[in-house]
């Protein structure tokens, strides 16, 4: 049994049928400030640089360019979360976290998922125990 064909499908259904054009954009990937991967420890965060100045959290939140404010689909790197919370899924086999094997959003693929969602892929490949890409673990947001 086959699915219509591609004149059979309405104007939006052939939309979401056509193939997606992807453009590759080099980014820095770091923690974001809700990460549990967030390289400025608790203690240090609100410790100022110089009497006047800022302080670490400051410098590693809002220096432009250093990691990726905006929600895009991307392939590794980690996790841009559309939501203020680090929802990294830890491997049922070794405990540790997963690592981010790529995202897709909502507004890159024309699909709606809330105002904009984004489903993020990860694998665990710590130990020859886990099941890296055979079973990947999945967590998804929206706003």
């Amino acid at each position: 049994m086959h699915g219509p064909s591609v004149d059979e499908l309405s104007p939006d259904q052939r939309k979401l049928a056509r193939p997606y054009q992807v453009e590759i954009i080099p980014f820095l990937s770091a923690p974001s400030a809700i990460s549990s991967d967030h390289p400025v420890p608790q203690e240090l965060q609100d410790q100022k640089l110089h009497p006047e100045g800022e302080t670490f959290y400051e410098l590693y939140n809002e220096t432009t360019g250093l990691y990726l404010r905006e929600c895009v689909s991307q392939v590794g790197g980690y996790p841009n979360w559309v939501q203020d919370s680090d929802e990294t899924p830890h491997c049922p086999v070794c405990g540790e976290r997963a690592e981010l094997v790529g995202a897709v959003g909502s507004d890159d693929i024309n699909l709606i998922w809330g105002d904009t969602g984004y489903w993020y892929i990860f694998a665990c490949k710590r130990t020859g125990k886990c099941s890296g890409l055979n079973r990947p673990l999945m967590a998804s947001q929206s706003l």
